[in-house]
This record gives structure tokens, C-alpha cells and sequence, in this order.
């Protein structure tokens, strides 16, 4: 494997976890019964696409599992657990003794997010190599006088990780040599990174668009007037819908089945920190 495609399947892998825990922090879910897991019940619910919530043993609990039989609206007919720990095999029916949780509102085929975190992930890791490569394509270095071999040979292993892009050797230099005065290094102005920069930030808005986060574009901001600041505002509540609905149908659901009082929101402090890390106050 290329020292590129390596650091492509580093930077890709980075950005898959990344996405994965800004999703698993979309949701709040109060009321629960200590018999189900709150992190597990929304890591299967985004990257299974569903669970399915019932009693076992006296407990209520939710799992995985085959969802089969489609009824006039394509709403599935069967449940069996796929969990080796819920013996015996059971057949359920939903909404009967059982009540499926899903991502979306696709009832028939349980969409989760595993597509979508994969493209973003591609697209940030790619552009993250962009940026590197544009980075250290932008620097004039002067090479300083050495007064011996031994500084000679250390100036000369960290040019060359500087040419290298090696980001490490770019904070030192910056850090250390010019706080040094061992030799003066400027950046050339290049409109590019910031273009790159721009990109990402773009990225990620569509990223959290996709996933009922919507955002206000930073380089539009200071130009939006009161009617497009409420069109935005209907965009986030509608956006929202596209998983927060069927959450909440499950809780009412879930609550009507087994009395309990489960509840969901979205995350305010989400769409706060995705508003801040945009530059939008």
C-alpha cells in the first residue's frame, strides 16, 4: 500500500468515528426503562437502520433482528430477535407485542446511516489531503548558515519532513525554530487553503443538512434577512422530522404497549456547537 493510500485509510477511518459520535449525540431520550441501554438502543436504531422494543422475561428490552411480511402499507408483519441471549426464538408481531423503532420513516427497509456517514467521510478524508498537499506547496523557506554538523544534520531532516507536508515538522517550525530565530519561514499567501477550508466547513453543513441539522452558509450570514432567517428556521423543524418523527412514534407507541414514559428530543446543544463551529453567533 502507497504512503497515499495509506494516509487516505487513516484520515478515512478519522473522519467515519468522527460523524459516528456526532450522530449518536443527535438524540436525548428520557424515560427509559433501566432495562434498556440508551447508547445501544440508538447505535442499532442509526447503523441497523431499527430496533424493535418488547417484554422478555418480565423486562423490557430492546434488539435486533428480522423484520418480515409486509401488510397493505408496507409496514412489516413479523419480528424474530436475532440475540443469542433472547432464548427461546420467538415469533412477534409488531404493534401487537412488539414495536419497532426505525431511523427513518421508510417502514419497509429500515434506512440507517451507514451511506451517508461513508460519502462524508471520503469527501473530508480527500480534502483533507488536498489541504496538506496545498499547504505545503504554499511555503518559502529560506535554509539558514549552520555552524556545525550536527545542526546541519538536524535542519536537514526537518526540511525534509517539511517538504514532506509532515504536520508535526510544520508546528516545530513554526514553534520552535522561529521562536528560535534559526532561520525565517513565511507562508505564501495562497487562496487556495482557504478555499479548501471553505470546502470543508461546506461539507460539513451538507453533512448535518442530510441528518435535520440545518445551517445558515457562513459566507451568507451577513446578508440573510428576516424572511430567509425564518425559512431557515422551518427548514430545521423540518429536517428534524426526518428521524426525530419516527423516535417519537415509537415512544408513543412503546408508552401505549407497556405504560411506560419514554420521551425524545433533538439535541439542542447540536445544532448550538454546529452554529459555533460555522461562525455563526
Amino acid at each position: 500500500m502507497s504512503k497515499k493510500n495509506e494516509r487516505y485509510n487513516v484520515l478515512y477511518q478519522h473522519y467515519r468515528r468522527f460523524l459516528k459520535n456526532l450522530l449518536r449525540n443527535y438524540f436525548v431520550w428520557e424515560g427509559l426503562p433501566e432495562t434498556i441501554d440508551e447508547r445501544a438502543h440508538e447505535e442499532l436504531v442509526l447503523f441497523n437502520g431499527y430496533d424493535v422494543g418488547f417484554r422478555y422475561n418480565g423486562d423490557i428490552i430492546v434488539a435486533n433482528g428480522a423484520l418480515s411480511g409486509i401488510d397493505l402499507y408496507q409496514r412489516p408483519t413479523q419480528f424474530v430477535s436475532a440475540n443469542p441471549k433472547i432464548v427461546p426464538t420467538q415469533l412477534r408481531t409488531p404493534l401487537k407485542d412488539c414495536v419497532p423503532c426505525y431511523n427513518t420513516k421508510n417502514y419497509a427497509f429500515g434506512e440507517n446511516c451507514n451511506t451517508l456517514v461513508n460519502i462524508f467521510a471520503d469527501l473530508l478524508a480527500n480534502l483533507s489531503i488536498s489541504v496538506r498537499t496545498s499547504v505545503r506547496n504554499s511555503r518559502v523557506v529560506v535554509i539558514p548558515t549552520v555552524s556545525d554538523d550536527k545542526e546541519a544534520i538536524r535542519v536537514s531532516e526537518l526540511m525534509e519532513d517539511i517538504y514532506n507536508g509532515d504536520s508535526y515538522a510544520l508546528a516545530y517550525e513554526i514553534g520552535e525554530l522561529n521562536g528560535n530565530n534559526l532561520f525565517p519561514i513565511k507562508a505564501r499567501d495562497n487562496i487556495v487553503v482557504a478555499e479548501l477550508a471553505d470546502a470543508r466547513r461546506n461539507i460539513l453543513s451538507d453533512f448535518f443538512a442530510e441528518t435535520g441539522v440545518r445551517t445558515i452558509a457562513v459566507d451568507k450570514r451577513e446578508r440573510t434577512n428576516l424572511l430567509e432567517m425564518d425559512s431557515n428556521s422551518d427548514q430545521i423543524h423540518i429536517a428534524n422530522e426526518i428521524m426525530l418523527a419516527p423516535r417519537r412514534l415509537w415512544a408513543e407507541q412503546m408508552n401505549k404497549m407497556f405504560d411506560t414514559n419514554i420521551s425524545v428530543r433533538f439535541n439542542e446543544e447540536v445544532i448550538k456547537n454546529v452554529n459555533i463551529a460555522q461562525g455563526v453567533e
